[in-house]
């Protein structure tokens, strides 16, 4: 019951975090200044380190038998413990994803997807600790499931912001990088505690995810010039990259790449290129 809770506490207090920040940004507690922008980034960091020490909090007292845990584990030349990753990715994703609607309905949707989100995340977190827990494998399919969500709502963000391709590539590769590497571990690290193949060596790891960081920076460097799309759609063409890099690299770390692999994903990014130019050019 203790796990029910601390999610519940966790997801409220971000959820009211959220709204909060948005309500400053819209002006709703006063009229729109400098110091009022400042207070909505505060408040955003704020939440995002609600979110990391709310993923330890989450999983202390947690049995370790079988354990699968990231807790100990860093991300290379920083102490960032892998375990906040996913849940303040998707908090700052959701803070500066808010900010393209001015339709309140519309920011109530994504306010609403955002604490099913958080829940979600905690939950999974809870119950991907240990291999023998029944709900395991769901648990790092929502894991996988929401890092491409807080893929997708950067990328759409970046994309819309339009600046130039030096910072919009950079932040789409540091973004790419990050979230890959957080999934590759986690696979390598449960594989591992499963006794099944794996490429688990972090400076193999590092450079999968550095090399797909900056492949997506390329692809988004090449997209800035291109205006037939849309925020979204631009934010879903660059989350069909990620998905396809991540397929083909996760798949390597699990030593199973074959041909038919890279027919596979090389069918889903032509599908998926198809419906986004269709998309783009229909509407």
């Amino acid at each position: 019951m203790y796990r029910t809770e601390r999610i519940l506490i966790l997801t409220s207090v971000l959820f009211v975090g959220l709204g909060l920040t948005l309500a400053v940004s819209r002006g709703v507690l006063g009229s729109e200044n400098e110091g009022l922008g400042i207070l909505v980034w505060l408040l955003s960091l704020l939440l995002t380190v609600i979110a990391g020490v709310g993923a330890f909090w989450l999983r202390s007292g947690i049995p370790v038998t079988g354990s699968t845990t990231l807790s100990q584990s860093y991300l290379p030349l920083v102490r960032v413990p892998l375990i906040v990753v996913v849940p303040a990715v998707l908090v700052v994703g959701f803070v500066i994803f808010l900010r393209l609607f001015e339709s309140g309905v519309l920011q109530a949707l994504v306010l609403a997807l955002a604490a099913l989100s958080f829940s979600s995340v905690f939950w999974a977190q809870a119950h991907s600790v240990n291999w023998r827990d029944r709900y395991f494998g769901l648990a790092q399919a929502v894991l996988n499931l929401l890092s491409h969500l807080a893929a997708f709502l950067f990328f759409s963000v970046i994309y819309g912001l339009k600046v130039r391709a030096l910072y919009s590539a950079s932040a789409v590769g540091i973004v790419t990088c990050l979230l890959m590497y957080e999934m590759l571990s986690r696979d390598a690290t449960w594989h591992r505690a499963m006794g099944l193949p794996v490429e688990g060596r972090r400076t193999t790891l590092a450079l999968l995810s550095i090399a797909a960081g900056l492949v997506a920076g390329e692809i988004t460097w090449g997209l800035n010039y291109w205006a037939a799309l849309s925020t979204l759609v631009g934010g879903a063409f660059l989350l069909l990259v990620f998905y396809v890099i991540y397929g083909v690299v996760s798949h390597y770390v699990e030593r199973t790449v074959t041909p038919s692999i890279f027919v596979e994903f090389g069918a889903v990014a032509a599908l998926g290129v198809g419906v986004i130019l269709a998309s783009a050019f229909l509407t």
